[in-house]
Order: structure tokens, then C-alpha cells, then sequence
């Protein structure tokens, strides 16, 4: 009887081992696909398809089994259909390393499907408001539309992409669905609807496709390079972060903890909206460019700060709330928009605070004024370079730590060296740094500012027979002689003379030979006892282009090379130059023509 039981029970644990997966090989073992999947017998079966092409329309129904390919390059499949009407058994199916000329799809039941480095052509359609589904795709590449449509109610209806290609955009919607890494081609976007979350992280739209992420949970846009879209997200706990290239952020949340930071936004606006009197919203070291606005905060308890505004047609930062709000406005950097700040009826005027509000052109505040106040302070940030997107800031900007009393304000720090005014041979001035400004001016020194504009009248200096353009200044420094400000050199209004000069009795002369040259060029001056020396090209307005030597010379003979460079070792473009050897004693100077070849 013993001996029986025991049989019994032995015989009852063998039924209830599981059965081993078996491979099943196309066409070694089944000539079709289909023929192979009919047979997969276990979930957790393997169909190993060899190299070619099998123009087949499968259907996968009630299996959890793993097609895979030789390679996208190698197999090709007309399309596959999961179909799990009347199953609740969880059935976990795989497709990888193939290349589907058709569609793929999936309806009914409860399933888990993955996508693994294969080729959709076409359409890829997936659970119909099923509940019980979860679809994820990773290193594939979808030509047609993704669209995944499940259950709302259900947690577990999830999925998501990882390292894909889009070419026609992703609309999901379910419980919650995440995309990363992942490259959208020509215009696609992402269309996210869920019940619990939505997250975009580290992808690249790289023809201005948008991202819209609505959910009843969390959303999370981060690291996205956006090249013109924009991106709209609603939901209870919102993270949009890091992206750059957007065209705008439209956000909606009820009360909870937001962060919409250190994003880059150019053309369009941040437009917030919060529902409820909360704290909890952050907005701060976005830099927003040239949009119809610029921060636009539709709650009353918003904390905006170290934001650069800049350009905007409209309002750099408005606070739209129709009663007394308590937002926190501080540490922005508001420069060149039409108007500068307009936030209504503020709760605590202290809490609006070191804010560098500066040529607005329509005004810097509107209602009530806070410049002077709190820190508030309207001077210019001294930008490094604002013409090509760069928004850093110059060493000696009244807007970095150590520089003024408020630490950072703006959304960017120290970019580029001091900045000051240079002086440009026309009486234009712009700020820049002194290593900029010497090829193409005169530097007036670091944190001189342009208004009122500091560079000296010019007008035409004749040194000798030539003539260059040069303030009163200059023009006598040199021995030349003035001819008064405003006049040209063009017609020479200079005596035609040698090109020597005679003072106390010394004779000093300069000469360049070849002239015109088409490549480097000799000069030769003499000296006629020991003296100091300094040799320098101008251009014709006056500017100096290269100083060649400096320095205690014997009487005498004595030649140096130009090599056609300026100071700053670029070639100088073909033109009239003037060479000019400069003494205690007196001042020579010699017309040069130089011609570089390839011009």
C-alpha cells in the first residue's frame, strides 16, 4: 500500500514539471512560418527563421513564443498578427532580427509583447482599448505610424520604447508608456494619453516633431532635442527639464510639485498653468528667445527665477492672476523685449527681487515698478554673443557673482572675457572683448558702456601723402596732420611729398618692396643714429592691422618681413595698407599693395 502512495505521488510531481521549450527551425523543420507557430506547442517555444524572404500574413493565437530572425537585413516577413480574444492567461511573446515588409499587430486578451532590433514598414497597431497588454520596443526602426491603444484602467497596461526610429510618430494611450533614446524623423511626434504616467527622456525630433504627454500621474520630458516642436504636458506631477530646441512648453497640472528647468526655447513661450492656490511649481534657468511672450505664469503661488528672457515681442515674464498673488519673482534676467515684467498685485513686494530688467523698449515695468528696489536693477548683462545663440555671460557682467549683490542672475554664467567699448573707424561703437576689438578698433577699456556713445570724433590725417582716418588724438600723436572731423580720405585730401620726414634735423624713410606684392613683403627703413623703432601696418581707415617690431635700432639700414597676417595670425584681406615707422624723433610712412592669392 506504501509502495503504491508513493508511486502515486511520484507520478503526480512528473505532471507537474513543466515541459521542455522546443526550437523549431524555417524551413529546416516547417516549411512556412505559420507551420511553425501552429506547432509551437509551450510558451516559451523558439522559431528560428533562416535568411529570406516568406511573403506570409501570420497569425500568432493563444502562444507566448519568440520569432526571431537572422538578421533585419536577412529575413523578411509580409506581417504578424498577435490574437488573444477569449484568453486572461498572461502569454509573453518576442519578435527580434527581422524586417517586416507589412504591418504588425495585436488585439484582445492579455499579453506581453517585445520588440527587438527588426524593421516595421508598416503600420503597427496594438491592443484596441484591450486591458491586460504591454508592449515594449527596443533598437527597431517603425516607417509606418506606432499605435498602441489600451485600457486606462488597468495598471498593468504599460510599455515602452527604447533606442527606436520613428518615421511617422508614436500615439499611445493606456496606463503609462515611456519613450528614450529614441530618434523621430520628418515631422513624427509623440502622442501620449495615460492613466498613471508618461515620460519622454533623451530623444532627438529631428524634423520639429512635438511632444504631448496628457496623463492623470506623473510626466517626465526631459533631455530632448526638439529642433523647432513644441511640447504640451498635463498631468499631477510634472518634470520638464533640459530640453533644447523647443518652439514652446504648454503645461496644466492641479497643485503638486513641478520643475520646468533648464530649458531652451526659442520663438514661442513657457505658458503655465496651475489649478488651485499651491506652492509647489518651479520655473527656473529656462532662457527663452524671440517669442510673442516669455514666461507667462497663470497661478499665484509660482517661484520664477534665474531665467533669461530675451527678445520677445511681447512680455518677458507676466503673472496673470486676477487677485493679489504670492509668486516669487527673483534673480531673472529680463533684456530686449517689448515689454520687461508685468506681475500684477504682488503679496510681498520682497519676494520680487534682483532682477536685471534692462531695455525693454516698451518698458521695463509694467504696474507697479520695482527697479531699484529689492535689487532690482536695470544695467546691461553684458552678453558674450546674443547674434549667435550664446547667452553666457562676460567676465565683468553686473550679473555674476562677485560683480554685484545678488549671485547669479540669468539662466547662464560666466561665457567670455571682460567686455567694453570699442571704438570702430567709422564712430560706431559695440561692446566687446579687447582681444576682439584690437583687429577691427580702439578698446576703451574693460566695463565701458556704449550709451552714451564714448568713441572720439575721426576725420582724415595726412601722414605725408597718405592719408588715414584717425581722431584728432591719434592723428597728432603720429605727426600727422589733422584735416578736421567728419572728413574722408576719399578723394586724398593729403599734399602729395616724399615719404620722408624731417624733424630737428634727422631723416627717417621706409620702403616695401615688392609693391604691390601678392605674398609676403620686405620692409626696408633707415634711421639715421640709434633710436627706438616701432614698425606697424594700418589699413586705410586707420585701424591697426599688424605691429612688426619694437625696439632700440643702430643707425642705419634696416628691413623686417610682413607676412600679409594681421595681429591676430589671419591673413589680412587684399587692400591698400600703410606701413609706418614711428620714432622719438619723427614718423615715415609708405603706401603698400598687397594682393592674396586666391582672392
Amino acid at each position: 500500500m506504501k509502495v503504491i502512495l508513493l508511486l502515486g505521488v511520484l507520478l503526480s510531481l512528473i505532471d507537474a514539471l513543466p515541459s521542455f521549450a522546443a526550437v523549431l527551425n524555417v524551413p529546416t523543420d516547417y516549411p512556412t512560418i505559420q507551420d511553425a507557430v501552429d506547432a509551437a506547442a509551450v510558451s516559451g517555444d523558439t522559431i528560428m527563421i533562416a535568411p529570406g524572404t516568406y511573403l506570409e500574413d501570420v497569425v500568432v493565437l493563444l502562444k507566448g513564443v519568440d520569432i526571431r530572425g537572422s538578421g533585419a537585413a536577412n529575413t523578411f516577413v509580409q506581417s504578424l498578427r498577435w490574437s488573444y480574444p477569449d484568453n486572461w492567461t498572461a502569454m509573453n511573446d518576442a519578435l527580434s532580427d527581422i524586417r517586416v515588409l507589412g504591418s504588425i499587430s495585436g488585439d484582445g486578451g492579455v499579453y506581453w509583447l517585445s520588440i527587438l532590433s527588426s524593421i516595421i514598414d508598416g503600420s503597427s497597431t496594438f491592443g484596441q482599448g484591450s486591458d491586460g497588454v504591454c508592449i515594449w520596443a527596443n533598437d527597431s526602426v517603425f516607417i509606418g505610424p506606432f499605435d498602441a491603444a489600451f485600457g486606462w484602467g488597468d495598471p498593468w497596461n504599460w510599455g515602452g520604447v527604447g533606442g527606436c526610429e520613428f518615421y511617422h510618430g508614436v500615439s499611445v494611450s493606456g496606463a503609462g508608456f515611456s519613450a528614450g533614446n529614441c530618434v523621430f524623423h520628418e515631422g513624427a511626434r509623440v502622442d501620449i494619453y495615460t492613466g498613471f504616467y508618461g515620460d519622454v527622456t533623451g530623444c532627438t525630433f529631428a524634423g520639429g516633431g512635438s511632444i504631448f504627454v496628457h496623463t492623470l500621474g506623473s510626466v517626465t520630458i526631459m533631455d530632448n532635442i526638439c529642433s523647432g516642436g513644441a511640447i504640451e504636458a498635463e498631468g499631477q506631477g510634472l518634470t520638464i527639464e533640459n530640453n533644447v530646441g523647443v518652439r514652446s512648453i504648454w503645461m496644466s497640472a492641479d497643485c503638486g510639485t513641478h520643475s520646468i528647468a533648464g530649458n531652451t526655447v526659442v520663438g514661442g513661450t513657457i505658458d503655465v498653468w496651475i489649478w488651485g492656490h499651491c506652492s509647489g511649481t518651479s520655473i527656473h534657468g529656462n532662457v527663452v528667445v524671440s517669442g510673442d511672450a516669455g514666461i507667462v505664469s497663470h497661478g499665484d503661488e509660482a517661484t520664477i527665477e534665474n531665467n533669461t528672457i530675451y527678445g520677445s515681442s511681447g512680455t518677458g515674464i507676466r503673472v496673470t492672476y486676477d487677485e493679489v498673488n504670492e509668486v516669487i519673482v527673483q534673480r531673472n534676467l529680463v533684456v530686449g523685449n517689448h515689454l520687461g515684467m508685468d506681475l500684477g498685485s504682488v503679496s510681498d513686494p520682497s519676494q520680487v527681487a534682483c532682477n536685471d530688467v534692462f531695455n525693454n523698449t516698451g518698458g521695463n515695468w509694467l504696474g507697479e515698478n520695482f527697479e531699484g528696489v529689492n535689487g532690482n536693477f536695470a544695467l546691461d548683462p553684458l552678453f558674450c554673443a546674443v547674434e549667435d545663440g550664446d547667452f553666457t555671460l562676460a567676465d565683468n557682467s553686473p550679473c555674476l557673482p562677485g560683480n554685484g549683490a545678488c549671485g547669479l542672475v540669468g539662466a547662464r554664467d560666466v561665457g567670455c572675457a571682460s567686455q567694453g567699448a570699442c571704438c570702430y573707424p567709422d564712430e560706431t561703437c559695440a561692446l566687446s572683448s579687447e582681444a576682439e576689438c584690437v583687429e577691427v578698433g580702439t578698446y576703451l577699456g574693460d566695463g565701458v558702456m556704449c550709451e552714451p556713445n564714448p568713441c572720439p570724433r575721426t576725420g582724415a590725417c595726412c601722414l605725408h601723402a597718405y592719408c588715414a582716418r584717425l581722431s584728432a588724438a591719434d592723428c597728432a600723436s603720429y605727426g600727422g596732420t589733422y584735416e578736421g572731423d567728419g572728413t574722408l580720405c576719399e578723394p586724398n585730401p593729403c599734399p602729395t611729398s616724399a615719404v620722408e620726414d624731417a624733424v630737428g634735423g634727422l631723416e627717417l624713410s621706409i620702403r616695401a618692396t615688392p609693391n604691390p606684392s601678392t605674398g609676403a613683403i620686405m620692409i626696408e627703413y633707415a634711421v639715421p643714429r640709434a633710436t627706438t623703432v616701432t614698425i606697424e601696418i594700418f589699413d586705410v581707415g586707420g585701424t591697426l592691422v599688424r605691429r612688426l617690431s619694437e625696439g632700440l635700432r643702430l643707425a642705419g639700414s634696416h628691413q623686417l618681413r610682413w607676412d600679409g597676417t594681421t595681429q591676430s595670425g589671419l591673413l589680412a584681406p587684399s587692400g591698400v595698407y600703410f606701413a609706418r615707422a614711428v620714432t622719438r624723433e619723427g614718423t615715415a610712412a609708405n603706401r603698400v599693395i598687397l594682393t592674396q592669392s586666391g582672392e
